[in-house]
């Protein structure tokens, strides 16, 4: 009887973590990323294909792990953890360039809620 207690308690502590979570639209996942450096935009990278980037992480042999997006107003933040630390991606949400495709400009990356310098740490993560 405890254990099952328990086990109901345990599962209503995970679903209420995982609740703060979203999944965002297709469109803004098969958007394209616009980064501010001409290298990284020039290999047309999606969302979807970004969150692969940062799965891919390793630091040392821990892996990044992905907990989810946060949906706030009109952006997108891919929330994930590496090394013990949260990291955190903010995106705009999707808009139209100029030859009618969808784009997306990441805007910041924060660490532990300290901003990071996007472009060192895009050159970590994009390979």
């Amino acid at each position: 009887m405890y254990k099952v207690i328990a086990v109901s308690v345990l599962l209503g502590v995970f679903l209420a973590a995982c609740g703060s979570y979203a999944t965002p639209p297709e469109d803004f996942l098969s958007a394209r990323v616009q980064f501010a450096d001409p290298e990284l935009a020039k290999k047309s990278i999606t969302v979807a294909g970004f969150v692969d980037f940062v799965r891919g992480l390793k630091s040392g042999d821990q892996e990044t792990r992905i907990l989810g997006w946060v949906a706030k107003g009109e952006s997108w933040t891919l929330v994930s953890e590496s090394a013990g630390e949260k990291y955190e991606y903010r995106f705009a949400d999707v808009m139209t360039d100029r030859g009618g495709k969808q784009v997306v400009v990441l805007h910041d990356i924060y660490r532990d809620g300290k901003s990071q310098d996007k472009t060192t740490l895009l050159n970590l993560i994009i390979k």
